[in-house]
């Protein structure tokens, strides 16, 4: 799902699940298959316990069971790679585990939705378990917060979203050196690559891809591994100092624009929507930065991810943007946006006079301090 929340963009990379066999809780295990077996301690007979498989847009149910007294619980099936998957307790409590074709024990001790689970799959499983732990206490820690940040987003107010920005983005950077320290000494596995999830893939571009080069001498098959590989070397493509990908779309008057009619200036890339609450909120401060720059020789080009051209003009008028804009007005399937890998505005994108990329996802105060070096005196 598309975001148009700022946020400090991370990876996410959970491999898609090839399912080669039907999963039924009342067959036998498949030859070279895996099986999952477990027991609730104190069970609720009738409350139903299912198996999701985990990809990067949705836990897709694949079977379900309804308790007996005894409390025990059963699925088979068969995987081509190691695959995340979510189990579901009466609908209340979820346990995630790593398994590939192997056998995976699961003991559930407490009451649900606050039972304490306990899995045995392997030594992946064990890598996997501190990520988890991490993961769940960051959300514990900054949900709150975040919720307070998007309520007083949608109000439009400014100085208390500033605020709870300012307090997730330094959350954010102390569990950067969390996940950061997890990679290192996981070393090569399904929890490093997990906790790689949490990383911005541009800003930690380094740590990612010696991490692909490490998984890739440890499971050069791994189909998981090739599409992770792939997909830091596709971004390396976009990274500081590449090329600027050139791209053309039309102006509110009808007339073809786009990075190459700035050459030999320093060019920043908004990547925008009117229904963006958090890009309308930016509007003052990057029309001070404009305001600031253009006569130093730095231009804006808008990228408009709108619909509607009317909606999209008024907003360019009510917030006073007074440098170029452009759109196709096809939202999220923006050609421009697409070709700059963009899944989360507002996004500002920085250029240096040869049409090189300098920087990507930065905000507006990272821009100024950017463009204030670029600009100045000798």
């Amino acid at each position: 799902m598309k975001t148009m929340l700022p946020r400090l963009r991370a990876l996410v990379l959970w491999p898609a699940l090839a399912w080669l066999a039907a999963c039924t809780s009342m067959s036998d295990k498949p030859k070279d298959g895996f099986l999952v077996e477990g027991t609730i301690e104190n069970p609720q007979k009738g409350k139903v316990v299912a198996l999701y498989k985990v990809t990067p847009e949705q836990s897709v149910l694949v079977d379900s069971v309804a308790l007996e007294e005894d409390g025990k619980f059963r699925f088979v099936g068969k995987v081509d790679q190691l695959q995340m998957f979510m189990l579901m307790l009466y609908g209340q409590q979820p346990a995630f585990f790593v398994a590939g074709n192997q056998d995976v024990e699961i003991e559930v001790k407490g009451a649900v939705p606050q039972a304490t689970v306990k899995v045995e799959a392997g030594e992946e499983q064990q890598k996997l378990e501190p990520v988890l732990a991490l993961f769940r206490r960051q959300s514990e820690e900054f949900g709150p917060i975040n919720y307070e940040y998007q309520l007083a987003v949608q109000n439009r107010d400014i100085p208390r979203a500033e605020r709870y920005r300012g307090m997730l983005e330094r959350g954010q950077a102390f569990y950067v050196r969390r996940y950061k320290h997890l990679i290192d000494s996981l070393g090569p596995s399904f929890g490093a690559y997990t906790a790689a999830t949490r990383l911005n893939l541009e800003t930690e571009i380094g740590v990612l891809d010696t991490l692909a080069q490490k998984l890739t001498a440890k499971y050069p098959q791994e189909p998981w591994v090739k599409s992770f590989a792939a997909q830091i070397a596709d971004a390396k493509q976009l990274g500081a100092g590449a090329a600027a990908p050139g791209f053309e779309q039309p102006t509110p008057d009808g007339k073809m624009l786009g990075p190459a009619a700035f050459k030999g200036k320093v060019l920043v890339l908004d990547f925008w929507a009117s229904w963006c609450r958090p890009c309308r909120m930016n509007s003052p401060a990057m029309v001070a930065l404009y305001n600031k720059y253009q006569a130093k020789g730095v231009e804006f080009l808008g990228i408009s991810l709108d619909q509607g051209r009317d909606k999209w003009l008024k907003a360019v008028e009510d917030d006073g943007y007074r440098w170029p804009q452009v759109s196709d007005l096809k939202e999220w399937d923006n050609a421009a946006a697409r070709l700059y890998k963009v899944d989360g505005i507002p996004h500002l994108v920085l250029i240096d006079r040869e049409g090189k990329l300098l920087a990507k996802g930065l905000q507006p105060q990272e821009l100024d301090a950017k463009l204030a070096a670029l600009t100045a005196t000798p």
